[in-house]
């Protein structure tokens, strides 16, 4: 079955480009978003952030920026941003690792479930 009219669409991606060295993703991202908001003008287009990882070779500071240029792409699109990556670290800025499972990027069920919440508070907002 096609859907032709979303109400709503979430995109998130990212992480893996970054696991594997590939930095060069805001363009692509952008062109992303404004598609999306073109062809879907009725649509809410949620761009999500990017979540942290616990990763020796990855600075979550490279995540953090990446997020500051995701939110700059939904403002300039017309899209909204939403940050899940702030529930998923501490005071510190560390990501909780009860929220990640044993290899560092892929989230627990603790995890999605903070995630689901997340997105369900969201939907609430917006309806």
């Amino acid at each position: 079955m096609q859907i032709d009219n979303p109400d709503c669409i979430f995109l998130m991606t990212g992480i893996n480009n970054i696991v594997l060295e590939q930095y060069d993703i805001i363009g692509p991202y952008g062109d992303i978003v404004r598609d999306l908001t073109t062809w879907y003008k009725k649509a809410i287009i949620v761009v999500q952030s990017i979540l942290p990882v616990a990763l020796g070779w990855i600075s979550n500071n490279t995540i953090k920026e990446t997020n500051d240029h995701l939110k700059q792409i939904a403002h300039e699109y017309g899209a909204e941003y939403l940050d899940i990556y702030s529930l998923f670290v501490d005071s510190k800025g560390n990501p909780k690792s009860e929220y990640l499972q044993d290899d560092g990027v892929h989230l627990s069920s603790k995890g999605y479930g903070m995630w689901a919440k997340e997105l369900e508070r969201f939907l609430k907002k917006i309806s």
